[in-house]
């Protein structure tokens, strides 16, 4: 229970950076973004597994696929703002994950906001 709360508290103390991990992304890459149901199946990924190399995996697939948004410009990018987040964390694979969750539910939230498509 007490190393639940530390993973939450470190995590929590970094939403700000986070989220603008995210926003600078979605800004970079806003008139060609994923869809939304594309980022949610991101997210479902990342919130089933424990493994930041399985979330990884699932954007190499989707870059491979051709779906559209999913440019190697932009999985290059991703990556490498998950290898950014993860960095914060050091080797604490826990808090890592978390925030990596965090993130992808961030990715939703500004892809909405910046994609030409909502308007």
């Amino acid at each position: 229970m007490l190393d639940s709360l530390k993973v939450l508290t470190a995590v929590e103390e970094k939403k700000d950076e986070i989220a603008g991990v995210a926003d600078e992304l979605c800004e970079r890459f806003k008139n060609n973004l994923p869809s939304r149901a594309q980022f949610e199946n991101l997210r479902l990924v990342a919130s089933s597994t424990e493994s930041i190399e399985e979330v990884k995996s699932f954007i190499y697939y989707q870059i491979a696929r051709g779906v559209e948004g999913w440019s190697k410009d932009f999985g290059d990018k991703l990556l490498q703002k998950i290898e950014q987040i993860a960095k914060i964390f050091g080797a604490d694979k826990q808090k890592q994950i978390k925030a990596i969750r965090l993130f992808t539910g961030y990715l939703i939230r500004y892809a909405m906001f910046y994609s030409p498509r909502r308007r």
